[in-house]
């Protein structure tokens, strides 16, 4: 089973390169915000993952949509952006992902 799943991600890495294989819609925002949020201690760094999840956001359900939004606005502020921070793992969460 395994071994065809390798040779479906193999065969789809032409069109699936930025999402992954088998990813839907924002999962690689929630995976790239679990990964990245306890790094993001500055006001630069949480602008620089905000925008990367700003970019892969594309075809997320809405609250996960609204919630990286608030991200990028909360960005210079530390208390906002812990607020912010929060709404988005919640929405990753009730969208199946685990943050």
């Amino acid at each position: 089973m395994r071994a065809r799943l390798v040779l479906l991600c193999g065969a789809m890495v032409a069109g699936l390169a930025l999402t992954g294989c088998g990813k839907d819609p924002g999962e690689s925002a929630c995976e790239e915000f679990a990964a990245g949020f306890t790094r993001a201690l500055t006001a630069d760094e949480r602008e620089s993952l905000a925008a990367t999840i700003a970019g892969q956001i594309d075809g997320a359900p809405p609250r996960v949509a609204e919630a990286s939004a608030a991200l990028t606005r909360a960005e210079g502020n530390e208390d906002a952006w812990i607020v912010a921070a929060d709404a988005f793992s919640e929405a990753c969460a009730e969208a199946g992902w685990s943050t």
